[in-house]
């Protein structure tokens, strides 16, 4: 008999063993719901290119656009039935049905697609909601890497999952039961190529064409060209709508929580800068703010008092300088988060910290009031348009933030979920104008 050394796994002839990756390897097994919506997800991948990778919009197509939102939803219901829905998960469904009756009517946004992009990322984070596949369970912090996992990292891990699925014959008594959707495959395959030569054949001979005239007005198919380019084009759709829907499945939530610990444990290494030098910028920041607020303090306030600079009128008034103030509020919050991260001392910790932390909040809060004046002014004289109303939001959701921020720099309380749910709820009433 072969003996092994103490302490190690290595035989005495010097013959190392296999690693046990490629000494045994879990084969893949097909659940019963991605057998079940297999031939579905061909389906409704086709009605998808056909609803929305077209400029055109006839009542059949925004028919299609409802009836392809409603099966995706049905779908990704039945799949997830045995995970409890959160509350949560109905808000964010009630959100993308709004932006949909929105491009259903025909009220899209000023900008052509942007309305179609918003309801793809709403139904998308609503699967990652309702499947329960967040980094923390629930919106928060982690948004940014929740969102590319549901665009990017969930479905084109699985994207080849429908042709696993396509091609599993699953063992029964120790040998593989024979499946017949291969087969299915390559009926559907071969009907369309059948109906292709045909048609080709019609238009190269008036005698044959005569001949099969009965048949290809029974068979009523788009035109060939058009049909063949959908159909292409909904392999890869939806290879990738399989698995955004059953890949996500396949992901663990319990594997998500540890990376999102792993990433919160990593990020304690980043704080490294010493709470003095950040006073020292967040003062510096601060003395600018109060040195422009100083010097432009008739013109940024004038809205308060509906005073206009000399040579100003309210359309330029309020257009002037309006994204510069927004601009200048992200800025703040990146200089925030930048504190939160990398000092030494938390900023929670640091009274001195907290202190800067809270007059740069102020300050920004008060740029935001001051944009929102003169957009006000603007809107009390010629009334809203839709991007007046998109620029109002966009004034609201940074205030929001801000007071946000302070709750949380003052009480610990999480508050990025409560001001993620406000900004996701508020755009999508916008849809409603």
């Amino acid at each position: 008999m072969e003996s092994m050394d103490a302490g190690t796994s290595r035989p005495q002839n010097g013959t190392a063993p296999a690693p046990a990756a490629w000494v045994s390897r879990v084969p893949f097994t097909a659940t019963s719901a991605e057998k079940a919506s297999l031939l579905l997800s061909y389906l409704m991948a086709y009605l998808y290119v056909s609803a929305f990778f077209t400029a055109d919009t006839s009542p059949a197509l925004k028919v299609a656009e409802a009836v392809f939102s409603v099966l995706f939803c049905a779908a990704a219901e039945w799949v997830y039935r045995k995970e409890k829905a959160c509350w949560e998960s109905w808000v964010w469904l009630g959100c993308a049905a709004v932006i949909l009756a929105s491009i259903l009517a025909g009220r899209c946004r000023a900008v052509p697609g942007v309305s179609v992009l918003l309801y793809h990322a709403y139904v998308v984070y609503w699967l990652l909601v309702r499947s329960g596949r967040l980094m923390e369970g629930k919106s928060g912090r982690f948004l940014p890497l929740d969102v590319c996992h549901g665009f990017f990292a969930f479905p084109l891990t699985h994207f080849f999952l429908r042709l696993q699925v396509l091609f599993y014959r699953e063992e029964k008594n120790g040998e593989k039961k024979k499946t017949i959707w291969p087969a299915v495959g390559a009926v559907a395959l071969a009907a369309v190529l059948f109906y292709g030569a045909v048609r080709l054949l019609g238009e190269a001979d008036g005698e044959f064409r005569a001949l099969t005239k009965d048949l290809l007005d029974w068979i009523t198919l788009p035109d060939l060209p058009e049909y063949g380019i959908r159909l292409l084009l909904s392999l890869p759709v939806g290879a990738y709508l399989f698995g955004l829907v059953l890949g996500t499945a396949r992901e663990k939530p319990q594997a998500l929580r540890e990376r999102a610990v792993r990433i919160t444990a990593g990020a304690e290494k980043l704080r490294r800068v010493p709470p003095a030098v950040w006073n020292m910028l967040l003062g510096a920041f601060c003395l600018l703010y109060l040195l422009f607020f100083v010097i432009q303090g008739s013109y940024l306030f004038g809205a308060f008092t509906r005073t206009l600079p000399e040579s100003f009128t309210v359309s330029s008034y309020a257009r002037r300088g309006f994204f510069e103030l927004c601009w200048v509020m992200g800025l703040n919050f990146l200089l925030l988060g930048a504190v939160a991260v990398s000092s030494r001392t938390p900023a929670r910790q640091s009274k001195s910290t907290k202190a800067m932390c809270t007059a740069l909040l102020g300050e920004s809060f008060l740029l935001a009031v001051t944009a929102f004046s003169k957009l006000a002014l603007y809107i009390g004289c010629f009334g809203f348009t839709p991007l007046r109303l998109e620029s109002s939001w966009l004034v609201c959701v940074l205030a929001a933030g801000c007071a946000a921020a302070m709750v949380w720099l003052w009480s610990g309380k999480k508050t990025t979920r409560v001001w993620i749910l406000f900004t996701g709820v508020t755009l999508a009433l916008l849809h409603l104008y």
